[in-house]
């Protein structure tokens, strides 16, 4: 059984753009994310330990983000597939 699980308008701010002036500045990346899980051993078992730990995969994101040498946004979310295979991130840049 496969659920979908979102995280959704997660901000991350980075120094990040193509132009130096955007060197200089931090922006605020604001991130959606839709991963495929396999949900069926957390709702058996109602164990949180076998849950997906959302702040986990949040925080990945936002690490990959913030210590990307690719400081383009568009090069630097397809990355995040490290996070889970499947996973498709969303993302809009915003001052």
């Amino acid at each position: 059984m496969t659920d979908y699980v979102s995280i959704r308008d997660l901000a991350v701010s980075a120094v990040i753009g193509v132009h130096p002036w955007e060197r200089e500045i931090e922006q605020t990346l604001v991130v959606s994310a839709e991963m495929a899980a396999d949900v069926r051993k957390a709702a058996a078992s109602d164990e949180l330990a076998d849950a997906l730990d959302y702040s986990a995969v949040a925080e990945t994101i936002a690490t990959v983000i913030v210590s990307s040498r690719k400081r383009d946004e568009t090069r630097v979310l397809p990355r995040s597939r490290a996070v889970k295979p499947g996973f498709h991130p969303a993302v809009t840049a915003g001052g």
